[in-house]
């Protein structure tokens, strides 16, 4: 829904009962009168995109505020999943099993197919290796660093967990449609891979250079800044 448009229509019908009786009114002389309306006032239109400029200010914070919202949410449903497994936090089953699935990773490897900043990284990895959860060895092409490998302790405490992280699953996900979550993965994807590249090569840009590599459609005019700043400060 285009709620700058909506608001727009609002407006014009508002002035529309005003100018006309209610037994003058009718669909095609609101027609008219819009049409009217534009042609006299220029401006408009470059009101309505400031409007919209301003809204998305406003919509990429509240989706912002969303995805760490449904993060949370997944994190408090996962706790449930692992009372009484080996493993601790969503971090640690999320490095498990990335492991088990690629075999052998490297520690660097691991942090960034996580999106883990090194520091974490290593704390969630040294708690898997004292659990015996995983094992590591020295890289053969590159002795600097080290492979880490599941154990069978690892698998089993997997297996015990896998079947409760998918009731939590369902339950964070109760109420989509199969046609809603591919939507909401195609989007999420899009968001992962626009997001990973800077995660990678960008780790040390502060904020106000790393805007103007990647501008982005919103935040260039006051206005915007003042509303996103104020959207987000709701957070």
């Amino acid at each position: 829904m285009s709620y700058p448009l909506l608001h727009e229509l609002l407006n014009l019908v508002e002035r529309y009962e005003e100018l006309c009786a209610p037994g003058e009114q009718s669909m095609d002389g609101f027609l008219r009168f819009a049409q009217q309306e534009k042609a006299e006032n220029p401006k408009a239109k470059d009101g309505a995109t400031e409007m919209k400029k301003v809204d998305d200010a406003y919509l990429n914070a509240m989706i912002a505020r969303d995805i760490s919202f449904v993060y949370r949410y997944m994190r408090y449903f996962v706790r449930k999943a692992i009372k009484d497994s080996p493993l601790q936090t969503i971090d640690e089953y999320s490095y498990l099993i990335s492991v088990m699935s690629h075999h052998k990773l490297s520690k660097t490897e691991l942090n960034n197919y996580n999106v883990v900043e090194k520091t974490s990284g290593s704390e969630i990895i040294r708690r898997l290796l004292s659990n015996g959860l995983v094992t590591q060895s020295r890289n053969p092409q590159d002795k600097r660093s080290m492979i880490l490998s599941i154990t069978p302790e690892g698998r089993k405490a997997l297996q015990s967990v896998m079947p409760h992280m998918q009731q939590s699953c369902n339950l964070l996900l109760r109420d989509l449609s199969w046609d809603q979550k591919m939507y909401l993965h195609t989007l999420h994807s899009q968001l992962c891979e626009s997001n990973h590249p800077l995660f990678l090569s960008e780790r040390d840009t502060d904020l106000t250079e790393l805007v103007k590599k990647v501008p982005t459609e919103t935040g260039s005019t006051s206005a915007d800044k003042q509303a996103s700043s104020h959207s987000i400060s709701k957070l």
